[in-house]
């Protein structure tokens, strides 16, 4: 799962992976993984046994994937005047405002 915080910087969310050790080894020994806390910040796991304590409190084991371009940030119609016609929702873009999106 990809997992975007309030920064619009880009995670990969592996901790469904790393319940299995050989997967989490093989993770582990090709990527940085970090520890994912509930207010967006991280922590690099250094090793193994790190790991399996982050899994032990809950906290999303991550891979990093870098800044979304400015120009392809999730956008929501917020306070906009709307139309509907023909089954499409048309809103001004002035209107439009990023936001905080998860995706699943």
């Amino acid at each position: 799962m990809i997992y975007i915080t309030k920064d619009n910087f880009t995670w990969l969310d592996v901790t469904g992976r790393c319940e299995d050790t050989s997967i989490a080894e093989v993770l582990f020994s090709i990527h940085n993984l970090y520890a994912l806390f509930d207010d967006e910040s991280e922590s690099l796991i250094e090793s193994m046994v790190e790991l399996e304590y982050t899994l032990k409190l809950g906290l999303k084991v991550v891979v990093p994937v870098g800044f979304l371009p400015r120009k392809n940030l999730p956008y929501s119609i917020k306070d906009s005047e709307t139309v509907v016609k023909d089954g499409y929702l048309y809103a001004r873009v002035k209107d439009l405002s990023a936001k905080r999106v998860v995706y699943v």
